[in-house]
């Protein structure tokens, strides 16, 4: 029987936090996953350091393959592997933007690992809750600007036209970026759920261990 690779502890000090998960996504690749954002497999977001992948992650090439540290952890309920001293993420099975198919009116939806509906239903939502700066990276790529007038959000192209939330959505789907950037959105509160449920788990940890230690050291069992 092969023995397992060991993959070290991430350095959270390091210019490379996810060196340490780069051997993981290496494998998940050579057996036929993709990475999503072109170039190095990690980039760095709001929230750090994650690897996008287009398919679902196997668990299970990963737990024949490889010995994890106890802070690497396995979520197949997120489709994920955390690392939480670092919190460089792997992610797999991310949103497809899908247009509807030909006679609908281009609506555009998907649907993501929990289940939700991407549609102009959500992107109306988004639009209204969004700050002026998002907006406006989000326009860039379809070259669109926000403008605000009645306390609504309205979308100006270069030329001066005016295009309505549909044609923004429509026109988003239409572009890599857009695409991209739709994703994103998408996927920003699942991945801040699941970090902050890893982050709660740690402080409980950190509260235990403390005392584990006092009730050894007098003798308290």
């Amino acid at each position: 029987m092969t023995s397992r690779q060991r993959i070290e502890p991430g350095v959270d000090a390091s210019d490379r936090p996810f060196s340490n998960l780069r051997p993981i996504v290496d494998a998940l690749v050579t057996h036929g996953n993709r990475v999503r954002a072109p170039g190095t497999p990690f980039y760095q977001d709001r929230d750090g350091w994650r690897c996008d992948l287009v398919e679902p992650v196997d668990f299970a090439l990963i737990e024949r393959r490889f010995d994890l540290p106890p802070m690497v952890e396995l979520s197949r309920a997120w489709g994920t592997v955390l690392d939480r001293d670092t919190w460089v993420v792997i992610e797999g099975g991310m949103v497809e933007v899908i247009p509807d198919g030909p006679g609908s009116r281009g609506t555009g939806r998907g649907i993501g690992a929990t289940g939700r509906e991407l549609s102009l239903v959500w992107f109306t939502d988004l639009v209204s809750r969004v700050s002026r700066q998002r907006l406006g990276t989000m326009g860039k790529p379809i070259g669109v600007k926000p403008v605000s007038r009645g306390g609504e959000w309205h979308f100006r192209t270069t030329a001066g036209n005016e295009l309505s939330l549909e044609q923004v959505f429509q026109a988003l789907q239409s572009s890599a970026a857009g695409q991209a950037w739709l994703r994103d959105e998408y996927e920003y509160p699942i991945r801040r759920a699941h970090q902050e449920d890893g982050r709660t788990k740690q402080r409980e940890r950190d509260l235990v261990h403390p005392c584990e230690r006092a009730w050894i050291r007098s003798g308290i069992r």
